[in-house]
């Protein structure tokens, strides 16, 4: 049901990123890996500065076993989270 409000508000508001990075946690939990990262793509696209995003995306990567790409994210997510750039 929540992936399906989600969509609802990506089809209001395509460049909603938390929408997309919301959306991704909920697929990131049923399991739905490829679709997840997509997912966080979408919200990095839209906001290349969503930390939560980076570090979602990194953490999903390395699940799937793109383990250096992954840890390469996850630094960037703490980074901006940091207020680095």
């Amino acid at each position: 049901e929540s992936l399906m409000l989600y969509d609802k508000v990506i089809e209001l508001e395509p460049h909603n990123s938390h929408a997309f990075l919301n959306k991704g946690n909920v697929l990131d939990i049923l399991g739905n890996y490829a679709d997840a990262i997509k997912c966080y793509d979408s919200a990095i696209e839209c906001d290349p500065y969503n930390a939560e995003a980076w570090y979602n995306r990194g953490m999903t990567l390395k699940k799937i076993g793109a383990v250096e790409e992954g840890l390469c994210d996850i630094r960037k997510g703490i980074s901006l989270s940091m207020g680095e750039i």
